[in-house]
């Protein structure tokens, strides 16, 4: 049986038992070549990792795990940054 991103909660020595906890996502060696490149385009144009976080209305240390590889960037997400780095989103995803 499969439960997604989401996994049973343990049940405590006190005998609670506490609700579905969702989990991180798998984050692979195609999440670290995304967030290089991500690094790679901001510092080409000259941004700051607080101007980009700003601009997609997220921390600054959000745009700095998605660089790291340590959080999957979602779809929707990589290609508003791909816009708004001015490249096609398929120079994040090449050679994957």
């Amino acid at each position: 049986m499969q439960f997604d991103a989401y996994t049973l909660g343990d049940i405590s020595s006190r005998g609670r038992s506490s609700p579905l906890k969702k989990t991180k996502p798998y984050v692979n060696e195609a999440d670290r070549k995304i967030g290089m490149r991500m690094l790679i385009a901001r510092e080409g144009i000259g941004m700051t990792r607080l101007e980009v976080a700003n601009s997609l209305n997220i921390t600054q240390q959000q745009i700095e795990k998605y660089e790291k590889g340590g959080n999957r960037i979602s779809a929707r997400t990589l290609f508003i940054i791909a816009k708004l780095f001015g490249k096609p989103m398929t120079w994040f995803t090449q050679d994957l």
